[in-house]
């Protein structure tokens, strides 16, 4: 079991050995988490689209915000595997906020498909990775690996978002 931090939120995660088996299995996890997620949305009842349901968001602002996330990850992962230095984004809140505002007008469509898309490339790019690259640190100072992010992204969705969607719709 090990601890890291997410946002201000201290997460216990289970530790994974490194190996390509490992790594497969989770990023099946993945696709099943995502696929889960976007059939939920998909199926999500048209008249409660735009209600702040989740905190203070909309569903179209949720779609937004993993949307966002999705892509900055995969942007992370390709800088990660190519060896050059990766960002923190240190203020979650404030990518939350930006991401949402950049896609206010997307169509219900267009946001969607953007969600599908960056789902399926997301979960490509964690299996890209190689199995020496699996627990290696991506920042010297924090103990993220790609291992841990993946498991971050997955207990993300689970908890905050498929939870969430669940809870609304009973």
């Amino acid at each position: 079991m090990g601890i890291i931090w997410h946002g201000s939120k201290q997460l216990a995660l289970e530790y994974v050995p490194a190996s390509r088996d490992n790594l497969c299995m989770n990023t099946t996890a993945l696709k099943k988490t995502v696929d889960e997620l976007t059939n939920l949305i998909i199926n999500f009842p048209f008249e409660l689209r735009e209600k702040k349901l989740f905190y203070d968001w909309t569903l179209r602002e949720v779609v937004a915000h993993i949307a966002g996330w999705n892509l900055q990850r995969i942007g992370e992962i390709e800088a990660f595997l190519q060896g050059k230095k990766i960002e923190k984004i240190l203020d979650f809140d404030a990518f939350n906020k930006q991401v949402i505002h950049q896609k206010r007008y997307y169509s219900w469509e267009a946001l969607i498909d953007e969600l599908k898309h960056s789902s399926s490339d997301l979960v490509l790019s964690f299996d890209s990775i190689v199995e020496d690259l699996a627990n290696k640190k991506i920042w010297v100072d924090a103990n993220s690996t790609p291992t841990t992010w993946l498991q971050l992204d997955i207990e993300h969705l689970r908890n905050e978002h498929i939870s969430k969607l669940k809870t609304v719709l009973r």
